[in-house]
């Protein structure tokens, strides 16, 4: 079972998915980056990110084995039931096996919701997610290199780019929506 504790959902815990008649509202887009070369002292190696499909609110959810991938976007989803008023409706993924599975399925069906997945190894297929692993693991390296601190923190360091990510106005932005 995976914990949750302050480091895995940071200050990201919550999506942000506005009410909204657009159907992009309602949707998550995941992937899982890792494993990462040096594990967390509390034994992290991978990165669940998870990106709402309309505000494009981030979060990333730290797990020891790739296999809790699924339990930790269950929380994502609960979090997200609990918090806001609009239930998840879609949740994009790739087709890796961190995601697929018989209990997967029943959970994911049981909620409501429709799962798309991309075609296997067509990672171009699934650009939200994927494009979002590489801009955290550059600043990962750059907050860490900076900071002057060993690899093994990079799960604060994740945190804390995700949390400065959605704090920076992204192109056609005046303001932050959060």
């Amino acid at each position: 079972m995976v914990s949750v504790n302050r480091w895995e959902y940071g200050a990201g815990a919550v999506l942000s998915l506005h009410r909204s008649a657009d159907p992009r509202a309602a949707s998550l887009h995941s992937d899982t980056a890792g494993p990462m070369a040096v594990p967390t002292p509390e034994g992290y190696r991978y990165v669940v990110n998870v990106i709402g499909g309309y505000s494009r609110y981030k979060a990333v959810v730290l797990i020891k084995e790739k296999r809790h991938a699924k339990t930790a976007l269950m929380h994502v989803f609960n979090a997200s039931d609990t918090k806001t008023e609009q239930k998840v409706g879609i949740i994009w993924t790739d087709d890796d096996k961190e995601y697929t599975g018989q209990e997967n399925d029943y959970c994911v069906a049981a909620k409501g919701i429709e799962r798309q997945r991309s075609a296997p190894y067509l990672h171009q297929q699934h650009g939200v997610a994927e494009r979002y692993n590489r801009p955290v693991q550059e600043r990962i390296t750059a907050l860490l290199t900076d900071a002057g601190l060993d690899f093994k923190s990079w799960a604060e360091a994740a945190v804390t780019a995700t949390v400065t990510d959605y704090r920076i106005p992204q192109s056609g932005q005046v303001k932050t929506p959060f």
